[in-house]
């Protein structure tokens, strides 16, 4: 049975103090191991740096900024009004005749 050891050092004679291991811990109860201290691909938007070994635990919390929300909502709520008012003046059928819009007499655009 071999026995892993570590060098006291390397060929420049430098020490290690420190040897690297994977990042281990439990997000939501959940064990994640990762190689790296910079977490990207748990939490969509969110980078998880881990900076010290620490055996307790640690609260995190966080939450999507209600006003970047708002504003996305509002922008796809303009397009789809936007794309509305388009639709309409490309099917508009004039009572006269006299202004129908371009796609007035297509089949798609007739009502039954």
């Amino acid at each position: 049975m071999e026995t892993p050891s570590y060098p006291g050092g390397n060929a420049d004679n430098n020490r290690f103090t420190q040897f690297a291991t994977d990042s281990n811990f439990k997000l939501d109860g959940v064990e994640v191991s990762r190689t790296t201290n910079s977490i990207t691909d748990l939490i969509q938007g969110v980078t998880i740096d881990l900076k010290a070994d620490d055996s307790g635990s640690v609260q995190y919390t966080a939450a999507r900024s209600e006003a970047s929300v708002k504003a996305t909502v509002e922008k796809v709520i303009s397009t789809l009004n936007d794309y509305k008012d388009e639709l309409d003046r490309l099917t508009y059928i004039d009572v006269e005749g006299d202004n129908n819009g371009p796609l007035s007499n297509g089949s798609g655009c007739w009502k039954a």
